[in-house]
Protein backbone atom coordinates (compact mmCIF):
# COMPACT_ATOMS: atom_id res chain seq x y z
CA UNK A 1 0.00 0.00 0.00
CA UNK A 2 1.44 3.41 -0.93
CA UNK A 3 0.34 7.04 -0.97
CA UNK A 4 0.88 9.28 -3.95
CA UNK A 5 1.04 13.05 -3.56
CA UNK A 6 0.93 15.81 -6.11
CA UNK A 7 1.20 19.57 -5.83
CA UNK A 8 -2.12 21.31 -6.43
CA UNK A 9 -1.16 24.20 -8.70
CA UNK A 10 -4.75 25.35 -9.08
CA UNK A 11 -5.77 28.27 -6.91
CA UNK A 12 -8.97 30.05 -5.96
CA UNK A 13 -10.06 33.47 -7.22
CA UNK A 14 -12.92 35.20 -5.42
CA UNK A 15 -14.36 38.34 -7.03
CA UNK A 16 -16.08 40.59 -4.46
CA UNK A 17 -18.23 43.25 -6.12
CA UNK A 18 -19.39 46.35 -4.25
CA UNK A 19 -22.93 47.36 -5.24
CA UNK A 20 -23.35 50.22 -2.75
CA UNK A 21 -24.25 53.82 -3.55
CA UNK A 22 -20.81 54.86 -4.83
CA UNK A 23 -20.97 52.29 -7.62
CA UNK A 24 -23.92 54.13 -9.20
CA UNK A 25 -21.64 57.03 -10.16
CA UNK A 26 -20.91 57.39 -13.87
CA UNK A 27 -17.65 56.19 -15.39
CA UNK A 28 -17.75 57.39 -18.95
CA UNK A 29 -20.96 56.10 -20.52
CA UNK A 30 -21.46 53.38 -17.90
CA UNK A 31 -21.87 53.22 -14.16
CA UNK A 32 -18.93 52.19 -11.98
CA UNK A 33 -20.75 48.96 -11.25
CA UNK A 34 -21.07 48.16 -14.97
CA UNK A 35 -17.34 48.79 -15.39
CA UNK A 36 -16.63 46.49 -12.44
CA UNK A 37 -18.84 43.71 -13.83
CA UNK A 38 -17.10 43.90 -17.21
CA UNK A 39 -13.73 43.65 -15.47
CA UNK A 40 -14.92 40.69 -13.38
CA UNK A 41 -15.93 38.83 -16.54
CA UNK A 42 -12.53 39.42 -18.15
CA UNK A 43 -10.66 38.36 -15.00
CA UNK A 44 -12.83 35.28 -14.43
CA UNK A 45 -12.23 34.02 -17.96
CA UNK A 46 -8.48 34.54 -17.59
CA UNK A 47 -8.44 32.64 -14.30
CA UNK A 48 -10.44 29.78 -15.79
CA UNK A 49 -8.02 29.55 -18.72
CA UNK A 50 -5.16 29.40 -16.21
CA UNK A 51 -6.84 26.44 -14.52
CA UNK A 52 -7.91 28.25 -11.36
CA UNK A 53 -11.21 27.96 -9.55
CA UNK A 54 -13.42 31.05 -9.73
CA UNK A 55 -16.15 32.32 -7.42
CA UNK A 56 -17.90 35.59 -6.66
CA UNK A 57 -19.66 37.61 -4.02
CA UNK A 58 -21.67 40.83 -4.19
CA UNK A 59 -22.35 43.10 -1.27
CA UNK A 60 -23.71 46.41 -0.07
CA UNK A 61 -24.94 46.71 3.53
CA UNK A 62 -25.17 42.92 3.43
CA UNK A 63 -23.91 40.09 1.27
CA UNK A 64 -26.45 39.76 -1.54
CA UNK A 65 -25.03 36.92 -3.64
CA UNK A 66 -22.30 34.37 -3.08
CA UNK A 67 -20.87 31.68 -5.31
CA UNK A 68 -18.07 29.42 -4.03
CA UNK A 69 -14.97 29.03 -6.23
CA UNK A 70 -15.28 26.20 -8.71
CA UNK A 71 -13.51 24.81 -11.73
CA UNK A 72 -14.65 26.23 -15.07
CA UNK A 73 -16.50 28.83 -13.01
CA UNK A 74 -16.32 31.88 -15.28
CA UNK A 75 -19.74 31.38 -16.85
CA UNK A 76 -21.35 30.73 -13.46
CA UNK A 77 -19.82 33.94 -12.10
CA UNK A 78 -21.11 36.01 -15.02
CA UNK A 79 -24.58 34.48 -14.70
CA UNK A 80 -24.63 35.15 -10.96
CA UNK A 81 -23.69 38.83 -11.28
CA UNK A 82 -24.78 40.12 -14.69
CA UNK A 83 -28.06 41.70 -13.54
CA UNK A 84 -26.75 43.46 -10.42
CA UNK A 85 -27.84 47.05 -9.89
CA UNK A 86 -26.30 49.64 -7.54
CA UNK A 87 -28.22 50.42 -4.37
CA UNK A 88 -28.55 53.62 -2.33
CA UNK A 89 -26.99 52.26 0.86
CA UNK A 90 -23.48 52.39 2.30
CA UNK A 91 -21.38 49.28 1.74
CA UNK A 92 -20.35 47.17 4.73
CA UNK A 93 -16.87 45.98 3.80
CA UNK A 94 -16.27 44.26 7.10
CA UNK A 95 -19.34 42.04 6.77
CA UNK A 96 -18.46 41.13 3.19
CA UNK A 97 -14.81 40.45 4.02
CA UNK A 98 -15.69 38.19 6.94
CA UNK A 99 -17.92 36.19 4.57
CA UNK A 100 -14.94 35.73 2.22
CA UNK A 101 -12.35 35.35 4.96
CA UNK A 102 -13.72 32.05 6.24
CA UNK A 103 -12.79 30.31 3.00
CA UNK A 104 -9.43 28.72 2.11
CA UNK A 105 -6.59 30.97 0.98
CA UNK A 106 -7.43 32.71 -2.28
CA UNK A 107 -6.86 35.78 -4.38
CA UNK A 108 -9.72 38.07 -3.40
CA UNK A 109 -10.34 40.77 -6.02
CA UNK A 110 -12.46 43.56 -4.56
CA UNK A 111 -14.14 45.85 -7.10
CA UNK A 112 -15.09 49.14 -5.48
CA UNK A 113 -14.64 52.93 -5.64
CA UNK A 114 -11.98 54.94 -3.82
CA UNK A 115 -13.23 58.51 -4.16
CA UNK A 116 -15.25 58.92 -0.94
CA UNK A 117 -13.24 59.51 2.26
CA UNK A 118 -15.85 57.95 4.54
CA UNK A 119 -16.13 54.78 2.48
CA UNK A 120 -12.36 54.53 2.15
CA UNK A 121 -11.95 54.69 5.94
CA UNK A 122 -14.27 51.72 6.38
CA UNK A 123 -12.48 49.87 3.57
CA UNK A 124 -9.11 50.48 5.25
CA UNK A 125 -10.43 49.30 8.61
CA UNK A 126 -11.80 46.09 7.08
CA UNK A 127 -8.91 45.19 4.75
CA UNK A 128 -6.83 43.38 7.43
CA UNK A 129 -9.71 40.89 7.77
CA UNK A 130 -8.67 39.65 4.32
CA UNK A 131 -4.92 40.28 4.21
CA UNK A 132 -4.34 38.08 7.27
CA UNK A 133 -5.17 35.03 5.19
CA UNK A 134 -5.66 35.96 1.55
CA UNK A 135 -3.93 37.79 -1.28
CA UNK A 136 -5.99 40.94 -1.82
CA UNK A 137 -6.41 42.95 -5.01
CA UNK A 138 -8.41 46.20 -4.88
CA UNK A 139 -9.65 47.25 -8.33
CA UNK A 140 -11.12 50.67 -9.11
CA UNK A 141 -11.65 52.63 -12.29
CA UNK A 142 -10.15 56.09 -12.59
CA UNK A 143 -12.35 59.16 -13.01
CA UNK A 144 -11.91 60.74 -16.43
CA UNK A 145 -13.92 63.83 -15.46
CA UNK A 146 -11.72 64.62 -12.46
CA UNK A 147 -8.58 64.22 -14.54
CA UNK A 148 -10.02 66.44 -17.28
CA UNK A 149 -10.88 69.21 -14.82
CA UNK A 150 -7.36 69.30 -13.43
CA UNK A 151 -5.71 69.30 -16.86
CA UNK A 152 -7.81 72.10 -18.41
CA UNK A 153 -6.89 75.74 -17.97
CA UNK A 154 -9.62 77.55 -15.95
CA UNK A 155 -11.62 80.24 -17.74
CA UNK A 156 -13.58 81.67 -14.82
CA UNK A 157 -13.72 81.46 -10.99
CA UNK A 158 -16.07 78.47 -11.09
CA UNK A 159 -13.48 76.49 -13.06
CA UNK A 160 -10.91 77.32 -10.39
CA UNK A 161 -13.22 76.01 -7.66
CA UNK A 162 -13.95 72.84 -9.63
CA UNK A 163 -10.25 72.25 -10.23
CA UNK A 164 -9.51 72.75 -6.54
CA UNK A 165 -12.15 70.20 -5.52
CA UNK A 166 -10.93 67.74 -8.15
CA UNK A 167 -7.32 68.06 -6.98
CA UNK A 168 -8.40 67.42 -3.40
CA UNK A 169 -10.35 64.31 -4.41
CA UNK A 170 -7.43 62.96 -6.43
CA UNK A 171 -5.03 63.60 -3.55
CA UNK A 172 -7.39 61.76 -1.21
CA UNK A 173 -7.52 58.84 -3.62
CA UNK A 174 -3.71 58.69 -3.80
CA UNK A 175 -3.55 58.58 0.00
CA UNK A 176 -6.08 55.76 0.06
CA UNK A 177 -4.08 53.75 -2.49
CA UNK A 178 -0.89 54.26 -0.49
CA UNK A 179 -2.55 53.11 2.74
CA UNK A 180 -4.10 50.05 1.10
CA UNK A 181 -0.71 49.03 -0.27
CA UNK A 182 0.81 49.51 3.17
CA UNK A 183 -1.78 47.04 4.49
CA UNK A 184 -0.56 44.47 1.96
CA UNK A 185 -3.17 44.88 -0.78
CA UNK A 186 -2.38 45.11 -4.48
CA UNK A 187 -4.20 48.12 -5.94
CA UNK A 188 -5.18 48.26 -9.61
CA UNK A 189 -6.35 51.57 -11.08
CA UNK A 190 -7.20 51.97 -14.74
CA UNK A 191 -9.59 53.71 -17.08
CA UNK A 192 -13.01 52.04 -17.42
CA UNK A 193 -12.16 50.25 -20.66
CA UNK A 194 -8.74 49.12 -19.38
CA UNK A 195 -9.70 47.90 -15.90
CA UNK A 196 -10.31 44.27 -16.90
CA UNK A 197 -6.98 43.81 -18.74
CA UNK A 198 -5.16 45.63 -15.90
CA UNK A 199 -6.65 43.19 -13.38
CA UNK A 200 -5.58 40.24 -15.53
CA UNK A 201 -2.01 41.54 -15.68
CA UNK A 202 -1.91 41.93 -11.90
CA UNK A 203 -3.37 38.44 -11.42
CA UNK A 204 -0.84 36.82 -13.76
CA UNK A 205 2.00 38.73 -12.08
CA UNK A 206 0.88 37.44 -8.67
CA UNK A 207 0.81 33.88 -10.00
CA UNK A 208 4.24 34.26 -11.56
CA UNK A 209 5.69 35.55 -8.29
CA UNK A 210 4.05 32.65 -6.43
CA UNK A 211 1.97 34.98 -4.29
CA UNK A 212 -1.05 32.73 -4.93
Amino acid sequence: MSNQYRVDENRDLMCAVDTGRLMAAPAGEMSRLDVALNAVAVLAVAAEEAGDRVGALSFEAKVTRQLSPRRRGAEAVVRALFDLEPTEVESDYERAFYAVGRQKRALVAVFTDLVDDGAVRTLLAATPVLTRRHVVLIASSTDRDLLAVTSTAPRDPRDVVRASVALELLASRRRAVSLLRALGAVVVEASPEALGPACVRAYLDLKQRARL
